[in-house]
Formats: C-alpha cells, sequence, structure tokens
C-alpha cells in the first residue's frame, strides 16, 4: 500500500479573525487525498508552501513547530509501516482516526475547574488560589474553551487580551501563564490532549526585585490620617506596617490564631517552608494585635484579613494618600523589615532566624544596603584612616547618630 503525508497550508478556506489559516496534513493512500486538521495556525507570509513548512527564521517558534508537524508525521509514517508489516490494511476511517482530536470537545473549563479541586490536599492555599484566579480571567477571556481551541493562535490571543484588556503587569503575565500551562499539562497526563501549545510560546518570569521602605516612608504609611469609616484602608495599613515589625509574610498573618500569641512572641510554622519560627514582638507590633486580637477571637483568626489581591488593591490607595510613590505589593513589608535591620547592623545570622530562612545566602540579598547606610560606612572608614588632625569629613559624618530605631 502506497501512502504519503506532507503539512500545507489551507489558504483554500477563509483565514481566521487574526489572518492565520490553519496547518493540515495531506496524507495520500491509494488513490485517496484526506486533509486532516494539525491544530496549528499561521499566517500566509511566514508558510513555505514547495517544502510544506514554516519559513526558517520568519518566527521565532519557528523550529519548533516544524519539528512539531515532523514528528507527527514521522509517528504517522511508522504507524503505516508498522500495519504493513503485519498485513493489515488501512481504510480512510482509521487514517482520520489516528490525526483525530478526542479533545477538541471536551470542555477545558469543566476539566481544569475538577483539576484545581482535586489537588487541595497537595498544594497550598495560595498555589490553588491562583489557579482559581487564573480559570476566572480565562473564563472572562472565553467563555466557551474547549481542547481543541488551544492552539498557539489561542494562547498568543490569550497574552494579547492579558496585556492590553487587563493591563497585567510582568508578574501578572507569568503567573496566569504558568498556571495555563500547568492545567494544560495535566490534561496531557490525562489523555485529554496530545500536545501543550506552549511548546510555542515562550515567558519568562520577571527578575525579582528587591524594593523595600525606608524608615522616613515607614513613618509616613504611621501618619498617614485615614478615617475610621474606610475600614479597609485601615486595616490593609496596619497589616502591612505589621509584617513591616515582624518580617511575617501575608500568608503567614492571615493563617494567625490566637493560640500563635504567648510570651510576647509569635510562634508559628511558616507555610511556604513548613519551618516552625518564633518572631519577638516590639511595642508597635504589640499595639496593632491589642487593637484587632478581640474584634477576631470569634473567627479564631487573630486578624481579620482580607485576601492578598484585596489588600493590595487597598495599599496602592493608601501609599497615594501617604506620599509614597512605589509598585505596590503587600510583600513590600517583609523586605522592609529585613532591610530595617540591615541598616540597624543586626547580624545577618539573627535577620536569617527572624525571617525563617533556610541558608544565609537567601539573607545576604538584603545586605544590599541603602545609600544613607553606604555613606555611614564610608564616614566611619574616612574616621578610621585619616590621622590626627586632619578635619576632612565626608558628608555622611552628619548622618552620625540618626541611626533609625524600629521600637
Amino acid at each position: 500500500m502506497k501512502f504519503s503525508v506532507r503539512a500545507i497550508l489551507r489558504d483554500d478556506k477563509p483565514a481566521k479573525i487574526n489572518g492565520t489559516h490553519s496547518i493540515h496534513y495531506l496524507v495520500g493512500f491509494d488513490g485517496y487525498q484526506v486533509k486532516l486538521p494539525s491544530g496549528h495556525e499561521i499566517l500566509p507570509k511566514y508558510w513555505n508552501e514547495e517544502d510544506g513548512r514554516v519559513k526558517k527564521g520568519s518566527v521565532t517558534y519557528a523550529g519548533e513547530l516544524n519539528s512539531t508537524l515532523g514528528q507527527r508525521m514521522d509517528e504517522f509514517r511508522s504507524y503505516m509501516l508498522q500495519q504493513q508489516i503485519l498485513g493489515h490494511p488501512v481504510t480512510k476511517e482509521e487514517i482520520k482516526a489516528f490525526f483525530g482530536r478526542k479533545e477538541s470537545t471536551e470542555c477545558f473549563h469543566a476539566f481544569a475547574q475538577a483539576q484545581v479541586e482535586g489537588w487541595k490536599h497537595s498544594k497550598r492555599k495560595g498555589t490553588l488560589d491562583n489557579y482559581r484566579y487564573t480559570l476566572n480571567v480565562l473564563k472572562r477571556f472565553r467563555s466557551t474553551l474547549r481542547f481543541g481551541h488551544l492552539e498557539l493562535s489561542c494562547i498568543e490571543a490569550f497574552d494579547q487580551y492579558l496585556r492590553e484588556t487587563r493591563g497585567n503587569t510582568a508578574s501578572g503575565l507569568f503567573n496566569r501563564h504558568k498556571s495555563l500551562k500547568s492545567l494544560i499539562n495535566a490534561g496531557i497526563k490525562k489523555g485529554l490532549v496530545r500536545d501543550n501549545p506552549y511548546r510555542l510560546f515562550r515567558f519568562k518570569n520577571p527578575p525579582s526585585r528587591l524594593d523595600f521602605l525606608t524608615l522616613e516612608e515607614v513613618a509616613a504609611l504611621e501618619n498617614t490620617s485615614l478615617p475610621p469609616e474606610e475600614g479597609g484602608l485601615v486595616r490593609a495599613r496596619d497589616f502591612f506596617l505589621l509584617s513591616c515589625y515582624t518580617g511575617i509574610r501575608f500568608s503567614d498573618l492571615r493563617a494567625l490564631k490566637p493560640t500563635n500569641l504567648r510570651d510576647g512572641s509569635l510562634t508559628f510554622t511558616m507555610q511556604k517552608t513548613n519551618k516552625a519560627i518564633a518572631v519577638p514582638l516590639i511595642d508597635k507590633a504589640t499595639d496593632l494585635l491589642v487593637k484587632y486580637a478581640p474584634s477576631s477571637a470569634s473567627l479564631d483568626r487573630l486578624l481579620p484579613m482580607h485576601t492578598n489581591r484585596r489588600t493590595n488593591a487597598y495599599l496602592k490607595e493608601v501609599f497615594l494618600r501617604a506620599g509614597i510613590t512605589r509598585a505596590v505589593s503587600f510583600h513590600l513589608a517583609r523586605h522592609t523589615f529585613a532591610s530595617l535591620h540591615v541598616d540597624l547592623g543586626t547580624h545577618m545570622v539573627l535577620i536569617k532566624d527572624l525571617m525563617g530562612h533556610s541558608s544565609i545566602e537567601q539573607t545576604e540579598i538584603y545586605s544590599k544596603g541603602s545609600r544613607d547606610s553606604l555613606v555611614r560606612s564610608m564616614a566611619a572608614f574616612n574616621r578610621h584612616v585619616q590621622g590626627p588632625g586632619d578635619s576632612r569629613n565626608l558628608a555622611g559624618d552628619q548622618l552620625e547618630g540618626s541611626r533609625p530605631t524600629l521600637g
């Protein structure tokens, strides 16, 4: 039985909204020809009809797409040769079944929802919340989404939706794509989809930016007047400050129970690392706990905190009123706690224990001090090396005695 297979562009059909055409496999056997969808599409200008391939260098994913198409055609050739060796005749229906996409009718939204619920006992709550949020965004992007829709063009359209319609930051883009890619991989493991379009779509984790507030900015937050009726803003500010005073992550603060408060410390097991830690409390931290503990005792939760997203939304307004022009996130408070301790000269090993880090290398990233601390260090060095009678001083000498205190 003679057969052939090659990739073609179905430019004999109307283009899709984005101007692309579907790539099909053209299969010939025993005088028949059948065109079967590959699940991929591309703009005509990038397609080399003579070679049946994406033009080399035309798009960043040209090599990977050509490899994917080639691999599928090689699988078909192996299948046909195997049938010949076994003496099995192959029908048109069997060829269609080989290239068939049983996943095309499966609802991705329903699968993903069930998958996330199935992960309840194996993944952290924060991770599950991230998946659920991604699914909500995905449903707004496309209310109907089947596995057969998950092509490169769909991922590219989703990326454009995140950037232009939702205005996501680089971090937001990374989290949405990472979640969707993982859910599609779960579908592959269960045999619901053959290939992950993210093989052809690259997204990067934005470089971490170690930002923190100065002591003056912390004071500005403390002194910003917020009306009692704006309770959401007040709580967001207070719990952010509590994190500045203790270095405790949002997820751990929100999970605290009254039993975690004892002997002037907060003693708990960190959710991220499963490491037990005891954080001594300074007076300002104690005052905030006293302020909120009575109203939350009935809820078996030490602090009446909103979700991370809502808290960050409130913090944007709080920072605006305090005159602080920085990118806002609750985690900024933990960085602030560590950086202030570095500025105070706290030994790095002690900061490591306060932060609950597993290695000193994690803590040392905070040792890149502020401009003020650099000036103070150089001023001290200047005093050490200058000779008697040398009255010259660095401008940083004026900062002597102005070291910040957390209490």
